[in-house]
């Protein structure tokens, strides 16, 4: 009998101890919530000029004078500039408050802008006006404006050359896609088209050509 008991204690002396842990409550896990991302570049919106109402005046587009619409259209050029000759005609067209421009109002508009040009009052070239020689170009964002005024065969290329080269300068060195992405996102435009493509690419040959931009193990650099 006492072995049996000696062995009983032994057993129960071995015996592993429970431990009681006190339950703990899981801290909440809080959900992220998803915020809109913001733009990576910081550029200002496009202004459009506010060109006088002339529809008191009660004359035709098409029959106003080209050397006096010469001065309205430079007024445009003053605050847009570089702007597509498609661009000026619109502006003219909602002073005088018209929402189609004829065969005669186009003839005019043209007329209007030879003018101007041998006056000396702006520059035209290739379809786009400036107000000098320079075709100086400032990066505009067109987000805000109606889907008539924004497409990538109304902005001039110098501006599209500007905003490449920012794009570049900011990302020290870019594949050719991320370069025409970046400097279309400046310009407000946010779905990328082949045509989008297709031109902003052309441009990126050009700067290439002419040394603005270098090429190093196929990615591009702003030239020094």
């Amino acid at each position: 009998m006492a072995a049996i008991e000696a062995a009983r204690m032994a057993a129960e002396i071995h015996q592993p101890l429970a431990v009681s842990t006190p339950e703990v409550a899981q801290p909440a896990i809080a959900r992220a919530t998803q915020e809109t991302p913001k733009a990576a570049y910081q550029i200002e919106p496009y202004r459009k000029a506010r060109l006088p109402n002339s529809c008191a005046s009660n004359q035709a587009l098409h029959t106003v004078d080209s050397k006096r619409l010469a001065y309205e259209i430079k007024a445009v050029i003053d605050v847009e500039a570089p702007i597509h000759e498609t661009d000026v005609t619109r502006r003219l067209m909602e002073s005088y408050g018209l929402s189609r421009a004829g065969n005669r109002i186009a003839a005019n508009v043209s007329e209007a802008i030879k003018a101007g040009t041998r006056a000396g009052l702006f520059f035209y070239a290739d379809g786009f006006l400036y107000t000098d020689k320079q075709r100086e170009a400032q990066i505009r964002s067109r987000e805000d404006l109606e889907p008539a005024e924004r497409k990538i065969e109304l902005v001039a290329p110098e501006e599209i050359d500007a905003a490449l080269l920012e794009v570049v300068r900011l990302g020290f060195s870019m594949g050719s896609e991320a370069a025409i992405s970046g400097a279309l996102e400046m310009l407000g435009f946010g779905r990328v088209t082949s045509r989008m493509k297709e031109l902003v690419g052309a441009r990126i040959d050009k700067l290439l050509a002419t040394n603005h931009l270098i090429q190093v193990d196929a990615m591009l650099r702003k030239s020094q």
